[in-house]
């Protein structure tokens, strides 16, 4: 009997304990999902933040009357958006190749600057400079050959020998020329500008098949009137990696354009206007959200003193004098060494203000 009641008391004493821990279980679960749900999903979350340029519109030229010399036209240019493209290297690839397909079938030129040989055997181009770069972006020594650089960009995204070498080489240069502009969160990569509109409707008809492809619509430098001081107006052109080490610190990104003579470089800090910054928040590998962070503002409009019209009368004057010169040459001129001329400049200030009213040289040409 006595064992009997002492087995009873150490079932209830048992049975008590397992209520306990249970209860205690239960409150632990209801503080973890209820009270310190907060703290726990904060772990659980991985934020991280990028910030994006938006490339301001580059300002127009003008001349004396306000006739566009220099300005902007509305393109469609070709994008990859680094947050939606795919990360995983062949599903990335297969985007690039059906991309580049549609392109090619319609004439439209896509950014690459790898300086290997299109076609097998693979050779390095002239330019030793861009050689000596690949290889050091590659990290590959300095006697590699064209073929080891090619091996290595096929190793490092996954370019399998399912392509065909065409296809190979493609992918290649596009996945080297991502690299050289700095493809990541925090900088877009555009593959083709000024692209026609009906290129652009067949690729956003297919825009599902090919995550990461977007089409924008930007400004894109146009020439109204290439015979008005063209030497004087100068080129923009893209960053130089010799140049970018020197830019960076004054806000350029390595895929931007920037004066490379003339006005275009002299009035680089007018034209050039103010980027945009787009930040895009990332949780665990997710993108969430995209937004503006600071507004672009567009570049100013510089005007010159030049007048277009008086411009190419003077052009004229100066090539009718020129073709006619010889007939004001005779023996005593020659004698005096007065020769046959093909060259020559004018002049026209502003008497009163220095400006320039006109500047012409011969030959010219249109830019």
């Amino acid at each position: 009997m006595k064992h009997t009641a002492f087995s009873y008391v150490k079932l209830t004493l048992a049975s008590m304990l397992v209520l306990l821990a249970g209860c205690a279980c239960a409150w632990r679960l209801m503080k973890i999902q209820i009270v310190e749900s907060d703290t726990y999903t904060a772990k659980r979350i991985s934020t991280q933040k990028y910030t994006q340029t938006i490339s301001a519109t580059r300002g127009e030229i003008v001349d004396s009357s306000g006739k566009a010399i220099i300005e902007n036209k509305v393109g469609y240019n070709v994008i990859i958006e680094p947050d939606t493209f795919p990360e995983d290297n062949a599903k990335g690839n297969q985007v690039l190749l059906s991309l580049t397909s549609i392109l090619d079938e319609n004439g439209v030129e896509w950014s690459t600057s790898l300086p290997i040989s299109d076609t097998q055997p693979y050779t390095f181009t002239d330019d030793e400079n861009a050689v000596s770069k690949l290889k050091e972006n590659l990290k590959m020594n300095v006697y590699a050959t064209a073929d080891n650089c090619m091996d290595k960009l096929k190793s490092d995204y996954d370019i399998d020998d399912s392509y065909t070498p065409e296809q190979q080489r493609i992918l290649a240069g596009i996945r080297y020329e991502m690299q050289l502009r700095g493809f990541s969160l925090s900088n877009r990569f555009t593959l083709a500008e000024d692209v026609p509109l009906n290129v652009v409707t067949e690729l956003k008809e297919r825009g599902v098949t090919l995550p990461g492809m977007d089409i924008v619509e930007e400004a894109l430098r146009s020439v109204a009137q290439g015979d008005v001081v063209p030497h004087e107006i100068g080129t923009v052109g893209p960053i130089y990696a010799e140049e970018y080490e020197k830019l960076k610190s004054e806000g350029y990104a390595l895929d931007d354009t920037v004066g490379k003579s003339g006005i275009e470089r002299a009035m680089e800090s007018t034209l050039r206007g103010t980027d945009g910054i787009k930040e895009i928040t990332v949780e665990n590998g997710v993108v969430v959200s995209s937004d503006m962070k600071t507004p672009v503002e567009a570049g100013k409009t510089v005007q010159l003193t030049v007048n277009s019209d008086y411009q190419r009368e003077l052009q004229n004057i100066l090539d009718g004098f020129i073709n006619n010169f010889d007939s004001l040459r005779d023996s005593k001129t020659e004698e005096l060494g007065l020769k046959k001329i093909s060259c020559g400049a004018i002049v026209v200030l502003d008497a009163k203000t220095a400006g320039v009213l006109g500047m012409v040289t011969a030959p010219t040409y249109n830019l």
